[in-house]
């Protein structure tokens, strides 16, 4: 059924024409597709570019019924109106497989039966706390609060809500946990681990560039220079659910960071240790991706395989129990300790401030240098890091 529409509020008349019915397989539910014209003249022109009747329907949309429709719409209806039938069908399959599980597991069960309207800031709040009660992690309570901004933004736009209720609330702050920093000799006891499993080179890269792990399973060899002794790091991998792991620009451009010296040997002899894979594999191997840290066959890893696979070696090692991403934070803290500037420190990791290094940096201030196995003592600053001599 096609329909041309016409809309009508104390300011304006605007057009739209109704087309395109679909059933949504998820829902079982019938939706349509809308596109809203200035002018009758556009609309009608549109109809005729369908093919279809000029059938007319006024809606009025006055303030007072905007009040009223709200006072009807329950919550789940809303949601699963808004959720299923519009926004789902904007948004990639990783997204809405995650934001369909925020719905839920937390926001749908915490909110129930209640009206749309009745949903206030406290009671968002309350949501919030809940959550930090039953232990679940910042960036999962950060994901919560950010999607109910944009699920309350949308019913203001459609006319059920006359704000949105969490835009003015500030993001409750939740303690950081607290960084755990590797000693020289965890350093040597990990690295030497992880040369034992095979996976020495990803994790001595790391420690000694300090890439994020989603940004260093995205490098390819065309993204190291060993004239030059830098790596560019200018993308990253995007993996969740089913979906097959994809490798994406970076939003915020792109960065250049100079490596230890000692690097590059081993750098080059993982190189020539992967082309033989290459030539075993033939054309059973990624050749197009050219990944210098890929799975067995040339493909993209998994990052979560790779944590697990981290979590056993720091077992194995017998040292403190950290994350892949203390990594980095290591990293950061070895700079500093061997006479870099946090600010400097803070461009190399890829951070817009120098606030996100400082509370964990602060301590090694005062210490000009270090002896450790990834830097030696003689290095010198240079505008994007540090740069064996």
């Amino acid at each position: 059924m096609i329909e041309k529409v016409v809309m009508e509020n104390e300011k304006k008349t605007s057009y739209a024409v109704i087309y395109d019915e679909r059933l949504d397989y998820r829902t079982g539910k019938h939706y349509m597709k809308q596109k809203s014209f200035p002018t009758s003249e556009e609309a009608e022109m549109f109809l005729e570019e369908l093919g279809s009747d000029n059938r007319e329907l006024s809606i009025l949309m006055e303030t007072e019924q905007k009040g009223q429709q709200a006072t009807k719409v329950l919550f789940n209806e809303y949601v699963e109106d808004w959720f299923y039938g519009e926004h789902a069908h904007v948004i990639k399959l990783t997204t809405f497989k995650v934001r369909q599980a925020l719905l839920n597991k937390h926001i749908v069960p915490f909110f129930g039966d209640k009206y749309l309207h009745e949903i206030n800031e406290q009671e968002i709040a309350e949501l919030i706390a809940q959550k930090d009660r039953e232990g679940y992690s910042k960036s999962t309570i950060g994901s919560v609060h950010n999607f109910l901004s944009t699920l309350f933004r949308s019913a203001v736009k459609k006319g059920y809500l006359d704000k949105n209720p969490v835009r003015f609330m500030n993001m409750v702050k939740f303690p950081n946990r607290i960084p755990v920093i590797l000693s020289e000799s965890e350093v040597e006891k990990l690295l030497e681990v992880a040369h034992s499993e095979g996976e020495g080179m990803m994790y001595e890269f790391e420690i000694s560039s300090g890439v994020r792990l989603a940004e260093i399973l995205a490098l390819s060899w065309s993204d190291l220079d060993f004239e030059r002794e830098t790596i560019t790091v200018n993308k990253n991998v995007v993996s969740g659910g089913d979906v097959k792991h994809e490798i994406a620009k970076l939003r915020r451009g792109y960065r250049t960071i100079p490596l230890p010296t000692h690097l590059m040997p081993k750098l080059q002899k993982h190189k020539e240790g992967q082309q033989l894979m290459k030539e075993q594999l033939g054309d059973d191997y990624h050749h197009e991706l050219d990944l210098i840290f890929p799975k067995k066959d040339g493909g993209i890893q998994s990052t979560s395989t790779v944590r697990a696979r981290f979590n056993r070696l720091v077992h194995k090692a017998n040292i403190r129990k950290i994350n892949f991403h203390d990594l980095r934070k290591t990293h950061a803290t070895l700079l500093v300790k061997a006479g870099e500037s946090p600010y400097q420190v803070s461009i190399r990791l890829g951070h817009k401030s120098i606030d996100s290094i400082n509370e964990f940096v602060r301590p090694y201030l005062p210490i000009s240098e270090i002896s450790i196995h990834p830097f030696s003592k003689n290095t010198k600053t240079t505008d994007k890091g540090i740069k064996q001599e």
